[in-house]
């Protein structure tokens, strides 16, 4: 189960304290373990909602230098489950990631 909640007017060096704080409880009473990812976008908190899975903990993507780290671990297939079909496309591509998907773009316009 995915929630989304937007935290545009909360800085984002408290994201990590408040994930943590939202967590703890949710598990307490319900018994099952909460893994959080938080990040600017929704395509990001599901990559570090991804990667929180993996450390069963809470990640958060706040930073450029933590967003660039988690899109070059996150192979194309695994964005918002790209099928099989188009994965193997973009991979033809030479887009093998997600940040090689989020540069594409950025080296088609400066070919032109």
């Amino acid at each position: 189960m995915s929630a989304f909640v937007m935290l545009a007017n909360i800085n984002c060096l408290t994201w990590r304290y408040l994930a943590k704080g939202s967590g703890k409880p949710f598990c307490k009473y319900t018994g099952v373990p909460v893994c959080i990812g938080v990040g600017p976008t929704k395509t990001l908190s599901k990559v570090a909602n991804r990667i929180a899975k993996k450390e069963k903990s809470v990640h958060v993507l706040n930073t450029p230098y933590k967003i660039e780290t988690a899109l070059k671990k996150t192979q194309i297939a695994n964005v918002w489950d790209v099928e099989s079909k188009y994965a193997v496309m973009l991979t033809g591509k030479g887009i093998n990631t997600a940040f090689d998907l989020s540069t594409f773009y950025l080296t088609l316009y400066n070919h032109k």
